[in-house]
């Protein structure tokens, strides 16, 4: 008996065709996940919940409450607060806040910091 006719028999008989050899295309999610971040425009808004989250950890639950960074430009972090002495203070310990942030974000991400009272 011919192959080919062995195959059509069995596919009449089965009522469905022999499913086609398919070539395997999976891939490590390390490789994919950054690629369908940038895709949907979601790596800006990780960083940014990423610099928020770090904030709290560096300036602390009482003045994160009262100090929001609002954007990252330039590599300087724009931080909004809604009282003067909240502004004060912060400038007093701007230098210690941006050795903080550079350690647990990285120099090359933050090179400097600006306030302003809103």
């Amino acid at each position: 008996m011919n192959r080919a006719w062995r195959k059509q028999i069995l596919e009449e008989w089965r009522g469905v065709s022999d499913p086609k050899i398919t070539k395997h295309t999976a891939k490590i999610i390390g490789d994919v996940v950054p690629n369908l971040m940038d895709s949907l425009g979601l790596s800006e808004r990780y960083g940014a919940e990423e610099i928020g989250r770090v904030w709290t950890q560096v300036v602390g639950h009482p003045l994160c409450m009262q100090a929001v960074p609002v954007k990252l430009k330039h590599r300087t972090l724009h931080v909004r607060m809604i009282q003067p002495t909240v502004h004060y203070v912060l400038e007093g310990m701007r230098d210690e806040l941006l050795a903080k942030l550079q350690e647990k974000l990285g120099k090359e991400r933050i090179l400097s910091l600006k306030f302003a009272v809103n």
